[in-house]
């Protein structure tokens, strides 16, 4: 079985690496966030589908 946790947009994705950024963590472009954000979703609602157990996706 395969737990999948997400941010639930990529503004909260842009908040987080403000954040961290904020406390001398890496800053990553927002063009990048963007395009992370909806390959990652994409690439791990793949590999879960994959899975004998049946998927639950909730928002």
């Amino acid at each position: 079985m395969a737990i999948y946790l997400a941010l639930p947009d990529v503004e909260m994705s842009r908040l987080r690496v403000a954040e961290r950024v904020s406390h001398g963590g890496h800053d990553v472009p927002d063009r990048d966030l963007a395009r992370r954000f909806k390959e990652s979703a994409l690439t791990n609602l793949q590999l879960t589908s994959n899975s004998p157990q049946p998927d639950y996706i909730q928002e």
